[in-house]
């Protein structure tokens, strides 16, 4: 029973590691990881090789990137990761952010100091921010956060791939926030996110 359940996920992860492109060092490193697993008697679930065979270099580079993001400035980055997607899933980050967003308008009222605790705040191990923005309608002035801009990497069709594997949930939350110096001044809040 065992010889066959580890030829179950052996056979296809052979045949699909030697069919990847020999010049996407990435995947090829990723292939033989996995291949070293299971030589190690580690189980190796056939769902791991499927998603891996459906995956590029990118791809797999940049669901890395959201597993390990800033992960050196967190005392305990696995306790972090782990606990992003129920922390920062949509059901219960709206509410989160939106608290977090009032208090630090009423500590602050700086909409631009506000952006960079946002930002500092959705930047952790599990969570990948692709924009935030606030919108001062009184001023029409906007402070924003936007990871092309930053980084000058473009994810879209990576994250959208990731997406559609069910490996990766993208949230967007959107909000009106009022200052506390101002009953009628709002401040309009979208916030776009992968987890």
């Amino acid at each position: 029973m065992l010889v066959r359940c580890r030829q179950k996920s052996l056979v296809p992860l052979i045949e699909k590691g030697s069919c990847e492109d020999p010049n996407d060092s990435e995947m090829l490193d990723r292939w033989a990881n996995l291949l070293a697993s299971a030589s190690l008697k580690i189980a190796v679930q056939p769902r791991f090789v499927g998603i891996l065979g459906e995956l590029a270099g990118s791809q797999a580079q940049c669901i890395e990137h959201i597993a390990f993001n800033d992960f050196e400035k967190f005392a305990y980055p696995g306790r972090d990761f782990e606990s992003s997607y129920l922390e920062y899933g949509e059901h219960d980050s709206a509410r989160e952010c939106e608290r977090s967003i009032q208090t630090a308008l009423k500590q602050h009222k700086d909409p631009s100091r506000t952006i960079d605790r946002l930002v500092t705040r959705l930047t952790r191990p599990g969570l990948f921010l692709e924009l935030a923005m606030i919108h001062d309608s009184d001023n029409d002035d906007w402070y924003s956060y936007d990871s092309v801009h930053e980084t000058g990497v473009r994810r879209e069709s990576d994250f959208s791939v990731l997406e559609s594997l069910g490996l990766v949930r993208r949230v967007i939350i959107k909000f009106e926030a009022a200052l506390k110096s101002s009953k009628r001044r709002k401040l309009s809040v979208f916030i776009c996110y992968y987890h």
